[in-house]
């Protein structure tokens, strides 16, 4: 079953539907459209990695630093994003919780235990490639 999102009156997608690969300027109200439809199905959808990926901007952001190269430390983390979009603590508690629900793994450091690491599932990797096929490339 598709999720539907009605943009207007005339306009409507379903998850079927692609975005361009280069839109126009004349395909900016199209383009706008599709993200907004898109953050309504992901925010709306039953797979939980889309779920928890669109749940805060801060989740979005953890999960695609912790997505690029090797795996990513808490203290790396907490460096790299701004306290003025989550702090410490709010940082750590996502991560726990995505730990919870399998969407991110967590190895201690074999140099010093008290050091943790996180990198993306095997599933949540995949899901954020197809996520990024459908909606960037």
């Amino acid at each position: 079953m598709s999720t539907f999102v009605r943009i207007d009156k005339k306009t409507s997608f379903d998850e079927v539907h692609k975005i361009r690969k280069r839109p126009l300027s004349s395909d900016l109200k199209y383009y706008k459209s599709r993200v907004l439809a898109n953050m309504y199905n992901f925010s709306l959808s039953e797979n939980k990695f889309m779920k928890f990926f669109y749940t805060s901007r801060l989740h979005f952001i953890i999960i695609l630093e912790i997505s690029i190269g090797d795996m990513k430390s808490f203290e790396f983390l907490c460096q790299k994003i701004s306290n003025a979009i989550g702090k410490r603590t709010t940082i750590q508690t996502i991560l726990n919780e995505s730990v919870a629900s399998n969407i991110l793994l967590k190895y201690a450091s074999e140099k010093d235990k008290r050091i943790k690491f996180y990198k993306l599932s095997n599933d949540s990797e995949q899901a954020l490639n197809d996520w990024a096929k459908e909606n960037i490339v």
